[in-house]
């Protein structure tokens, strides 16, 4: 047995067998689909598909101004350690203002979620661990901006950051989820859902590129909204509201903690219940 275990040692040396290494995967076109080559679907298909940590970045020549990409369908993130970096676009550039100063941030890619068909709810899904988005300009989606554990799969650890969610790309007209007819309208920045716990949206409370982190979640009629029945979630960041209230909704029977970080700001927060008393909600 152990004369075997040398041989495929020495077979994995000399094979240069390893562990699979993370792969990169770069945004050259605004194609909207999941098919189209250098589409930010394909990358995105293609984080889903080779099992190991993905970094997808953008590249999409444009002479001048930012690039909006219109996915046809919901962009669902599956597997772990999937990283979005909408600062790696020509150009873009991430906040470098402490709060509660205001944001400096630069950003070149929108993704506009108005044509997304195939009853997606969602621009970006993620039903995983791990993955991070930033640097993105997200607006427009069906009921909200981005989801996070709508499926049957926990998922933590997740960041979003550096992001404008619900607004246009420069921050200063509202362009809010909530097109999907829904019963009670929905128009929600970040839907933390029932599998959702220990995940990140601003800054993820480690003391570094705090301000780099700093999110931007306007324009909607709730910018977070979180979805309980036992399940908790951690938050820890920033919620900028612009010129409207920032609101966070729980629904009931959500034990959750809203960690913030120094430099947080949050105008106001309104824990709310969606059923009438005996479950009624409170404000902290």
């Amino acid at each position: 047995m152990k004369r075997a275990v040398m041989v495929f040692a020495i077979l994995v040396v000399s094979l240069g067998l390893a562990a699979p290494a993370a792969a990169d995967c770069v945004v050259t076109n605004a194609a909207g689909d999941l098919a189209t080559p250098g589409s930010l679907g394909a990358c995105i298909a293609l984080a889903n598909s080779n099992g190991v940590p993905d970094l997808i970045t953008f590249n999409i020549p444009v002479p001048m101004g930012s690039v909006t990409i219109f996915p046809v369908q919901e962009y669902v993130i599956t597997e772990p350690f999937t990283t979005i970096d909408g600062f790696s676009q020509p150009l873009a550039s991430p906040n470098t203002i402490a709060a509660p100063g205001g944001l400096n941030t630069q950003l070149m890619i929108s993704v506009d979620g108005s044509g997304i068909a195939n009853a997606g709810l969602a621009v970006f899904a993620i039903e995983t661990n791990h993955t991070e988005i930033k640097g993105l300009n997200i607006h427009s989606g069906p009921l909200y901006e981005i989801s996070i554990g709508r499926g049957t799969v926990g998922c933590a650890m997740n960041k979003v950051q550096g992001c404008f969610l619900g607004t246009n790309i420069n921050g200063t007209v509202a362009r809010p989820s909530g097109w999907l007819p829904w019963n009670p309208p929905t128009v929600i920045g970040v839907y933390l859902a029932r599998r959702a716990a220990n995940n990140y949206i601003g800054s993820d409370a480690d003391g570094l590129d705090e301000a780099a982190e700093r999110n931007l979640i306007s324009g909607e009629a709730r910018d977070m909204f979180l979805a309980g029945h036992g399940v908790w979630a951690l938050l820890a960041g920033d919620m900028e509201a612009g010129w409207t209230e920032g609101t966070m909704n729980a629904d009931y029977n959500c034990a959750f903690l809203l960690k913030l970080a120094a430099d947080s700001q949050i105008e106001w927060f309104r824990l709310m219940t969606v059923f009438p008393p005996p479950y009624p909600g409170y404000h902290r």
